[in-house]
């Protein structure tokens, strides 16, 4: 008779890494790559013979925003934890409180850490681009925070997938793109609707797998409050519509360079089609990896085509 061995569960700073949740960094990643595009594009337009982005504020950009992700991560593992929403059963990745692996007094150290850090990222960013930067450094950590605990927890309400949608798409982009170059644009703006929904969608599945055991706890999350078979629809909207905006921009701005993103919509309408209703399913942890990788690649991609084709230096000598 064979025996089943469980692995052994990771020890020292691979605890911290696999609660940071490595999988989803490219999500937090992404609408910031998406910002340099844009910059890179607009100072080449502007100024030719520019001397492109400085390095150390895309940085700050970068790491910033995923040190406020891993927080928000510690945040939400300790949160629902308390709440009684992930236990020992629960289905899906690790999770270090309710594996008893952390104690919630360690987790929130661990998130204090992290957004102390990112606030120090702010602050490179807020002596050169001034208020803005704090607004929206505070508005990411107030989300990051609100988003599970606190007196109105966004996603025990059904606004999780709203707060992401603002926060990994307008916020993330324009942010970066104000930054960067001290300004925003309209084209920053259409762009930054591809991050906007497919973040939403990377937490609608995870929404989706875990809606059983949200609704036993009280947690009424999109996929609670629509039922299964909406809540797999909308998913599908969500990870899909984003393409239609590099075809309009292809269109509207005469670059049809900027269509090239298409040549993914094959892989993630099959991607989409293969989210299911059934929550023990491996496939929906497939499903929520395989969009967080979608998404960055769609974003990267987007940022190597424009500041490719806008024939400058991206930084600065």
């Amino acid at each position: 008779m064979a025996v089943a061995i469980q692995a052994e569960p990771p020890r020292g700073w691979r605890l911290w890494w696999a609660g940071a949740r490595p999988r989803t960094l490219g999500v937090g990643a992404a609408p910031v790559l998406l910002g340099l595009g844009v910059s890179v594009t607009r100072l080449a337009a502007e100024a030719p013979t520019g001397k492109g982005i400085r390095p150390d504020l895309f940085l700050a950009c970068l790491l910033g925003a995923l040190l406020l992700q891993v927080g928000c991560n510690y945040v939400n593992d300790v949160a629902d934890f308390q709440r009684g929403t992930d236990g020992p059963d629960r289905v899906g990745p690790l999770r270090l409180a309710a594996s008893g692996l952390a104690t919630p007094r360690a987790l929130w150290m661990a998130a204090a850490l992290c957004f102390t850090a990112a606030s120090l990222c702010g602050a490179w960013l807020l002596a050169s681009r001034g208020w803005p930067i704090a607004a929206i450094g505070i508005a990411s950590v107030v989300a990051a925070v609100a988003y599970t605990s606190g007196p109105f927890p966004l996603a025990y309400h059904g606004l999780g997938e709203v707060t992401a949608a603002l926060f990994f798409g307008p916020v993330a982009v324009l942010g970066t793109e104000y930054a960067l170059t001290g300004s925003v644009s309209g084209w920053g703006g259409w762009l930054s609707l591809v991050p906007a929904g497919l973040g939403a969608a990377v937490l609608a599945i995870n929404n989706l797998r875990d809606r059983e055991g949200d609704a036993a706890s009280g947690k009424r999350t999109l996929a609670v409050r629509l039922g299964a078979d909406r809540a797999v629809r909308w998913i599908r909207t969500m990870m899909l519509v984003p393409f239609a905006v590099p075809a309009i921009l292809a269109a509207g701005l005469a670059r049809p360079w900027l269509a090239l993103p298409l040549l993914m919509l094959p892989s993630a309408t099959r991607l989409a089609m293969s989210v299911r209703t059934d929550t023990q399913a491996p496939g929906l942890n497939v499903a929520l990896a395989m969009t967080g990788r979608l998404l960055f690649r769609v974003a990267f991609y987007m940022a190597v085509i424009m500041i490719l084709m806008a024939k400058a230096p991206p930084f600065r000598g």
